[in-house]
């Protein structure tokens, strides 16, 4: 499990620093009520046997014993840029205290635009992370997971995403490292197909994901 570092950069800093007051440090810490998952088809499920089997389920399901609401807006086949379109209907209009933006990179085109994929998928999340400050909400970033395939030209860039999401400087769960092999490849036995993941994935997903950015019951100011 890691968690990115925390750097800020320009655009973002003083937005960043005040939602950053807001996300709990520890499991004593609790002022977090209601988190948006804005995704695609892995956040939304796809892949799993049964819709509680999925991560976003699984989370849901944990957190509520904290107090906490977990509202999951994720749809298969949704872009960064389809996210934004989407942001005020799936995101504001819930007045969350934490967003977690979930959208795989795939959906940007990373087979065809190569960089140019990556490139935009930075710059939407960026864009995405922007909104969520504005809305007073902590943004979370989920970092992207692998693929079945593996070759070398997808898990190098990959890792490049990973490293400049980190750069944008909002907190991070770390979907990359807990399932991926020297490749980015899926680990055996984790996929349904080469681009989701089965139960066990799902579950190794929900394992990496830190219950302690979530704490529970303090009221709204």
């Amino acid at each position: 499990m890691r968690l990115a570092a925390v750097v800020l950069v320009p655009l973002l800093a003083s937005g960043w620093q005040q939602a950053r007051e807001r996300l709990p440090q520890s499991e004593e810490d609790a002022p977090l009520r209601r988190v948006v998952i804005l995704g695609s088809s892995t956040a939304a499920g796809v892949g799993a046997s049964r819709a509680e089997l999925s991560w976003a389920a699984r989370l849901a399901e944990a957190l509520r014993a904290r107090g906490v609401v977990v509202i999951n807006r994720s749809k298969s086949g949704s872009s960064t840029a389809a996210s934004l379109a989407r942001f005020e209907q799936d995101v504001a209009r819930w007045k969350p205290d934490a967003v977690i933006l979930a959208t795989s990179p795939t959906n940007e085109g990373l087979s065809e635009l190569r960089e140019g994929a990556v490139a935009r998928y930075v710059d939407n999340t960026r864009a995405l992370i922007d909104r969520t400050l504005r809305l007073g909400a902590t943004p979370i970033l989920a970092a992207p997971a692998a693929h079945r395939t593996g070759e070398f030209w997808r898990g190098r860039l990959v890792h490049e995403l990973m490293n400049r999401l980190e750069r944008l400087g909002a907190p991070m769960i770390d979907f990359l490292g807990p399932v991926e092999d020297a490749s980015a490849r899926y680990l055996a036995g984790l996929a349904t197909d080469d681009i989701h993941m089965n139960d066990l994935g799902h579950e190794a997903l929900f394992d990496a994901t830190p219950l302690w950015m979530f704490s529970p019951t303090a009221p709204r100011g």
